[in-house]
């Protein structure tokens, strides 16, 4: 018998437009997502190494890698430049340009393994328990022993403060005393939020393995963090540090060589700091947008012999925010050793 009713057909084609929909719907997703991905301009290293190579720069095999170090001034006194993450010795440029620091010492900058000229050791065959810290001190001292160092006084920002009293706790015979700018140790998830969103597509790309470098404005807006007054830095610096950092940044290898190092990160052993015994300064800006200001009491409550100095109006990098007054510090730190600690104390008091 025929059926008395019949249901409605569907439409023949519905599923077919609800996938174009769909399609065209993610279309934005995607084009975002490739530019996300999609590789940067990759520098060319010929180029990159002939415009920052100086007269007085060196280059030492290191554990697979190529580190280099400038070794310049002409003081006797030896100091040594240690920068801090997605940073290099390149970033001291206003403290060399605009104070007599050259005329003062001997300094020795470093660029940490894949960081500035300092080539990264091949990723793809590191052991699983490579270390990073224990890497990049071991670099460290490497330098000094070929650059004729017997005793030195470190100067140190962020990353390169927690190495530096690392090399000291490991070295005591190496260096002599410490100023350590905003240095970092302490826990790794104690960063500041703003500064964790701002490079979330940096260190989740790294770790993903899929970007191969950053663009100028990616680089303008990790050096934002940094700095608390853009407009107080010597002239044309902030342009010359983006290009820099787009420069190096964007060499064969680097971006997996941040992943190599987040995917490796221990926690550091700050048990070391209490046994350090040399003269230690640390210099917090006050508008410190990167680390929690809360770690300099950390710091001044485990150095047996600290001294804090607070820079107002100051973010996370002193030596370029404020070079003249880094330099006075450095100086008459460096020139007080012999004196006794209540002329320490009173001679920090001065600052406040």
């Amino acid at each position: 018998m025929p059926h008395s009713s019949t249901a409605s057909p569907k439409p023949r084609y519905s599923r077919l437009k609800r996938a174009v929909v769909i399609l065209l719907g993610s279309i934005p997703f995607v084009l975002g997502l490739l530019y996300f991905l999609w590789p940067k301009n990759q520098s060319d290293p010929k180029i990159v190494f002939e415009r920052y190579t100086t007269p007085n720069s060196y280059f030492i095999d290191y554990q697979g890698g190529q580190v280099h170090y400038v070794d310049t001034g002409y003081g006797e006194r030896v100091v040594v430049a240690i920068h801090g993450l997605n940073s290099c010795f390149y970033h001291f440029t206003p403290l060399l340009e605009n104070t007599p620091i050259l005329d003062s010492f001997r300094i020795i900058g470093i660029d940490l393994p894949g960081f500035g000229l300092s080539n990264p050791p091949n990723y793809k065959t590191l052991p699983k328990d490579f270390s990073f810290q224990k890497h990049f001190t071991g670099a460290v001292t490497a330098v000094l022993e070929d650059a004729g160092v017997d005793s030195c006084m470190i100067l140190a920002n962020s990353l390169g403060g927690m190495l530096s009293w690392n090399v000291a706790y490991e070295r005591p015979d190496l260096v002599q005393s410490m100023m350590l700018m905003a240095p970092a140790g302490f826990a790794w998830d104690s960063i500041t939020q703003p500064y964790v969103e701002g490079m979330a597509p940096w260190y989740v790309g790294a770790i993903l393995n899929l970007r191969l470098g950053v663009s100028r404005e990616e680089r303008a807006d990790a050096a934002n963090y940094s700095f608390y007054n853009k407009e107080a830095l010597p002239r044309n610096w902030f342009s010359q540090r983006v290009q820099a950092g787009y420069a190096f940044m964007n060499l064969p290898d680097r971006m997996q060589w941040l992943r190599t190092m987040i995917l490796s990160q221990e926690v550091a052993d700050t048990s070391r700091i209490q046994q350090l015994t040399q003269p230690t300064m640390i210099l917090w800006g006050e508008e410190d947008a990167v680390l929690p200001y809360a770690h300099r009491n950390r710091f001044m409550q485990d150095l047996q012999e600290g001294y804090l100095v607070e820079m107002p109006a100051t973010g996370h990098v002193p030596h370029e925010e404020d070079p003249r007054f880094v330099f006075n510090l450095l100086y008459d730190f460096y020139n007080r050793q012999q004196s006794t600690v209540q002329d320490e104390l009173e001679w920090v008091q001065s600052f406040d």
